[in-house]
């Protein structure tokens, strides 16, 4: 029996997800609702994530323009 050495698109984005969130929301959140004190935190929270998505928009775009610096130390 041999181990197959490939991952799927939804295996790959996964992971991906998994290496860009890690653990510190479920660990900040209840911290930062205690510290808030009420639903103001949550459109924190949302507006984070709004910003995050919008950044990976940028980058993405940068990547594709100039696929040939190949790292976002070059842009």
């Amino acid at each position: 029996m041999s181990l197959s050495r490939s991952l799927t698109l939804k295996e790959a984005t996964a992971i991906n997800m998994i290496d860009m969130v890690g653990i510190g929301p479920f660990i900040a959140i209840p911290f930062v609702l205690s510290a808030m004190n009420g639903p103001v935190s949550i459109v924190a929270w949302v507006l984070g994530a709004i910003l995050a998505f919008a950044d990976g928009f940028v980058w993405a775009e940068l990547g594709a323009k100039w696929p040939e610096l190949e790292a976002v130390i070059n842009f």
